[in-house]
């Protein structure tokens, strides 16, 4: 690949650089011409400096110098050369004056085609039919997206089976997933299966489904099984859910509710929208997991973030799973409480303390007991709200705990107590309460009111995950970007997690409520 985009590189510097120039000529010897784009460069023409630093990537009137070479090209790039855009990918791709990249090197790539450097494409192109494995599967990956070229997938499965046969485990999963989108389930066994003896995650979970389910390959759960493990335990969010599913469903292991939605819930923190939907419906139904509506809510928000809006209002209608359940009282009471009508929002939560299901009981006592606590409540009264938590908290609502916990560490209608507040947050967060996690990691992370300790308030906020609150999630950005509790050093990390969405979803749900 290097010298087709070199080829292009002389093609392109030609003008500048005529070819009657020894490659030994030092710049000092260099014609007026020559010189004249070396200052241009120097002044920042983007241009000027994609021909300099093909010079030193070649060697061409100076020392040859791959640092060098990808500095000015960085440097074009960063003013948006298109043509500096590619050179900097062949930098990373082949390690020269950075260090090698294949991601970086594709990312570049990417940009500069979309921006129209045909020339690049066409160096790709015959880098991949000369045989360069990289090549190969990104010019596939082009023709499979339509990237550069026009989108052909018959031409994109030829590239990518060429690279199959080289051994590209990325080959082996894209084919493989060509071919099982097509219906050729059969064929597309193969490769996944090739891609799973590889190492390959997605090829890994593809093979177990279709071992468990018995499409192109000879029914086999149980196998199957031992492949969705492999995938889930290295963290691939859809295997996850879906052990999570077999589990519920006892198919290809022994059935078991607690141990699927510990996996449901492992996927739902790992970012699957899916996995959030089904963990809110097994919190709502207390299957596998005790009942908690308030975490159910914010999981559910999450999901409905994530395009499973109509999924949530249908679940509501006369057919639908939550249609009259307690749990629409429960929203209705939430709402309630957002919107001030504190006497509608108390009548809700009587209605649900009537429940002859415990949990769904104490989840009534516990909204009264927050609504009296309210600053916004013109008939606010602390002290019985306060007892009205310790009973729903003495029940096991983790909401009760949590919030008791708030009240305790501020004195809030109780006396202060900072090892009571700290008992009730790890009791609310040993229950699944993220809010509670949240709470808990950032008294860990500034040292209020126990010693301070980066590494556990680190795996407080990653057990929240999704649900982390806006606060602890500055305070996580602030581990990663000083490398904290054990974590390393990651700016973009940290900038990811401070862009994310923390506020509250409650205003999706209620807007999808039955009226």
């Amino acid at each position: 690949m290097k010298k087709a985009i070199l080829a292009l590189f002389l093609a392109t510097a030609s003008l500048a650089c005529p070819t009657s120039m020894s490659a030994k000529q030092t710049l000092s010897e260099a014609t007026d011409s020559i010189k004249n784009i070396y200052k241009q460069a120097q002044a920042g023409d983007a241009n000027a400096q994609v021909t300099v630093g093909g010079w030193f990537y070649q060697g061409r009137h100076v020392d040859q110098n791959y640092d060098t070479a990808a500095q000015w090209w960085a440097k074009a790039a960063k003013a948006g050369n298109t043509k500096a855009i590619g050179f900097l990918g062949l930098c990373y791709q082949g390690g020269r004056g950075v260090t090698r990249d294949s991601i970086r090197a594709a990312g570049l790539y990417t940009r500069s085609l979309k921006e129209g450097n045909k020339e690049l494409m066409k160096s790709l192109i015959e880098s991949a039919d000369k045989g360069n494995l990289f090549s190969t599967v990104f010019v596939a990956q082009c023709y499979q997206k339509g990237l550069g070229v026009k989108k052909d997938n018959y031409k994109a499965a030829a590239y990518y089976e060429k690279a199959a046969k080289k051994g590209s485990v990325d080959a082996d999963r894209e084919l493989g997933l060509m071919l099982l989108n097509n219906k050729q389930a059969s064929e597309a066994v193969k490769y996944f299966k090739a891609g799973a003896a590889k190492g390959d995650l997605s090829s890994t979970f593809y093979y177990g489904k279709l071992l468990t389910e018995g499409k192109g390959v000879a029914k086999d759960p149980t196998q199957g099984m031992i492949y969705m493990q492999k995938a889930a335990e290295a963290g691939f969010a859809n295997a996850q859910l879906y052990l999570g599913r077999a589990y519920y469903e006892g198919v290809g292991v022994r059935k078991s509710p607690e141990t699927g939605y510990s996996w449901m819930l492992k996927a739902a923190r790992n970012g699957n929208s899916n996995a959030m939907y089904q963990t809110a419906m097994k919190e709502v139904a207390g299957d596998g997991t005790p009942l908690d509506y308030e975490e159910a809510c914010l999981w559910f928000g999450k999901a409905v973030a994530n395009h499973h809006g109509k999924a949530f209002k249908k679940a509501f209608e006369a057919d639908g799973d939550l249609h009259g359940s307690p749990f629409l009282t429960f929203m209705q009471a939430k709402e309630a409480i957002a919107t001030g009508k504190f006497d509608i929002a108390l009548k809700k939560a009587k209605e649900l303390q009537k429940s002859k299901t415990a949990a769904v009981s104490a989840t009534g006592t516990a909204l009264e007991g927050i609504i009296l606590c309210h600053k916004d409540y013109a008939k606010r009264n602390l002290k019985k709200g306060a007892k009205l938590l310790e009973k729903a908290s003495q029940a096991g609502n983790a909401t009760a705990k949590y919030v008791l916990a708030g009240m305790y560490e501020t004195g809030t209608g109780v006396d202060k107590d900072s090892s009571k507040a700290i008992e009730l947050l790890t009791a609310s967060a040993k229950l699944g309460n993220a809010q509670a996690q949240s709470y808990l990691g950032d008294m860990l992370y500034e040292g209020r009111g126990v010693k301070k300790d980066y590494a556990k308030a680190v795996k407080c906020y990653q057990t929240a995950g999704p649900l982390i609150t806006e606060s602890a999630a500055k305070h996580f950005a602030a581990c990663y970007e000083n490398g904290y509790g054990g974590l390393k050093a990651d700016k973009e990390k940290a900038n990811e997690i401070l862009k994310a969405d923390h506020s509250s979803t409650l205003g999706l749900l209620t807007k999808l409520l039955p009226r």
